[in-house]
């Protein structure tokens, strides 16, 4: 059961940093259109990347493996 209205999470999804989405609208918008908790789980991501953003700089972490280069994984 959505909490959410779906103009409220395209908005939200709207409001996320360009490289924040690029990474994440494809597996929220899959998440966000399942049935159950897979859902309200998409829902609660979301509502949280997108306050993040909105009170400073969001950006995520590198995908597990990559290494960077000068840091402590290299």
């Amino acid at each position: 059961m959505p909490i959410l209205s779906n103009r409220t999470l395209a908005s939200m999804l709207r409001g996320l940093p360009p490289h924040v989405r690029t990474r994440c609208e494809a597996d929220l918008l899959g998440r966000l259109t399942s049935d159950g908790h897979t859902a309200l789980a998409a829902e609660w991501e979301l509502f949280s990347l997108s306050q993040m953003a909105r009170g400073g700089t969001l950006d995520l972490a590198p995908p597990a493996g990559m290494l960077l280069e000068g840091g402590a994984d290299a």
